[in-house]
């Protein structure tokens, strides 16, 4: 259990340094998801888009470690198993992504598969576990 766990994190900050390097670098992929006659006004539509969803992928990512670090998720074993495979996952899409140029498009599923569920069930679990300390803490004084 504790390797997963080990395995997990790095998986997580492995995630999160790319997406870090993909929001300084991201030139290349805005020019690959234009037209060749494009104006300069799609170009940073593309590129605010990018960065949006790039920022938002950075804040999950950093509120996702910060409640595994605290410890309160880091014992649920199925959710450390789903949050290594999937963050793996993104990882190893995500550098396709940069490498291949692939459309912009398809960042959106990204999101949604490699940083928003697994957020939204490290969410879950967090708010299940400190509700369930809260009552028990109520049942005993």
């Amino acid at each position: 259990m504790k390797w997963i766990i080990s395995l997990r994190f790095i998986s997580l900050v492995a995630h999160l340094v790319l997406v870090i390097l993909f929001i300084s670098n991201r030139d290349y992929n805005v020019r690959l998801c234009l037209s060749w006659n494009h104006s300069d006004k799609e170009y940073w539509s593309k590129d605010y888009e990018l960065v949006v969803g790039l920022s938002l992928s950075i804040v999950l990512l950093i509120l996702e470690l910060l409640s595994f670090i605290t410890g309160i998720t880091m014992i649920h074993a199925k959710q450390t198993l789903f949050s290594f495979c999937i963050h793996t996952f993104g990882t190893i899409t995500l550098t396709s992504f940069i490498m291949d140029g692939w459309e912009c498009q398809l960042f959106w599923w990204l999101f949604t598969i490699t940083i928003l569920i697994p957020f939204l069930t490290e969410s879950m679990i967090m708010i299940h576990t400190i509700l369930l300390l809260y009552n028990t803490n109520l049942t005993y004084r």
